[in-house]
């Protein structure tokens, strides 16, 4: 469910919607401190926020080890925004099923409906929420603890 939740999300929003955190921090003025910072320790530009970002975590995994619960959370959120919207066909099925009244069974596929799309939509909150909290502090962590670095990149232990 991840790898289709993930393809549409992607084909809907564009293929750097999940970085999309890291890209807007990349332009703002904390950005400019972290291009700063790891030009100061590796000797020249970094202008690609992905290698950037990869290289900060490599950096500051050890301190920010909450970063793989929350993409996890993330990704199981977005799976379950599959799993609500797969459920149209049950919805239907029940319905049908039931040999009610068109217009009962029109006003329970509806509210059925409504249901459905106000649980996709609280699994949409979660997975942006809980994305955007695996990426922004990287940078925050690595900035915070860029000061305790030998030359070579590597975070000295005090």
């Amino acid at each position: 469910m991840q790898e289709a939740a993930d393809i549409l999300i992607k084909t809907f929003k564009g293929k750097r919607y999940f970085k999309s955190t890291r890209d807007r921090l990349w332009k703002s003025h904390t950005g400019e401190h972290v291009r700063s910072r790891i030009h100061k320790q590796l000797g020249h530009e970094v202008e690609n926020v992905d290698v950037a970002f990869d290289y900060c975590l490599s950096l500051t995994q050890h301190i920010f080890s909450k970063r793989d619960m929350f993409v996890a959370s993330s990704d199981l959120a977005r799976s379950l925004i599959v799993v609500s919207c797969l459920g149209i066909a049950p919805l239907v099925r029940l319905i049908l099923d039931m040999n009610m009244r068109k217009s009962v069974g029109a006003s329970l596929f509806a509210f059925g409906i409504l249901l459905l799309a106000v649980t996709s939509s609280v699994f949409w909150t979660r997975m942006t929420r809980f994305r955007e909290l695996s990426e922004k502090p990287v940078f925050h962590a690595y900035l915070a603890h860029a000061d305790g670095t030998t030359k070579s990149g590597e975070l000295q232990t005090r």
